[in-house]
């Protein structure tokens, strides 16, 4: 799931949901205008990552990876993102 913090990042949040649907992820955005911590308490339930995207990651080319149970991979790369979320997911992990 891809989030915005508010709507000046919508545009590039819909471009991430794009690339990842194209390496044949799947992925949807919520660009709602709701507060962050709402999308995030909200989707980290029923989700494996968040990307959340900022001004910060909009100007920078990148996303913020978090699981869904909270843990932060910190800023990626919309390619590094695209290879983390193909690998095949080893039983147990």
């Amino acid at each position: 799931m891809v989030v915005n913090i508010d709507e000046r990042q919508g545009g590039y949040a819909h471009s991430v949901t794009e690339a990842l649907r194209r390496r044949g992820l799947h992925a949807n955005s919520d660009l709602r205008n709701e507060k962050i911590s709402h999308k995030i308490r909200q989707h980290s339930q029923n989700v494996p990552y968040l990307l959340v995207v900022g001004e910060k990651e909009k100007t920078g080319g990148f996303v913020s990876l978090r699981s869904g149970s909270g843990e932060d991979f910190g800023e990626k790369g919309i390619e590094a993102v695209c290879e983390l979320l193909s690998q095949p997911k080893t039983k147990g992990v």
